[in-house]
């Protein structure tokens, strides 16, 4: 997952911070909806009720992997489901987390 930190890349909804999304990620997200039982609309309309300008189709990107989330929107889910950061991210793989960094140095004799 990318971070873009303020400056870089400004998005549509005019925040100059976004996180990228990943199919991992919105599915924890998914998971944590149904866990409450609550519909995509009615999380996205307490989202609202949180100041933030987001729609339910915006919200089912979200949980699709396939939008942009910004770090306000982040910190208003976590709000609205009682939950961690590290919840959201348990479940991403990182490439590359299994390879082996040791290298070998050969000696002289």
């Amino acid at each position: 997952m990318e971070i873009y930190l303020p400056g870089n890349k400004e998005n549509t909804m005019g925040s100059s911070m976004k996180l990228i999304n990943s199919p991992q990620f919105g599915e924890t997200i998914r998971r944590l909806r149904s866990e409450t039982g609550l519909t995509q609309e009615q999380v996205a309309a307490k989202l609202q009720l949180l100041n933030l300008d987001i729609t339910r189709s915006q919200y089912a990107q979200i949980e699709c992997g396939t939008y942009n989330i910004r770090p306000e929107e982040l910190c208003a889910i976590k709000q609205l489901f009682n939950v961690s950061y590290e919840m959201f991210f348990k479940e991403i793989e990182v490439p590359g987390e299994d390879f082996d960094y040791t290298v070998m140095i050969p000696t002289k004799k």
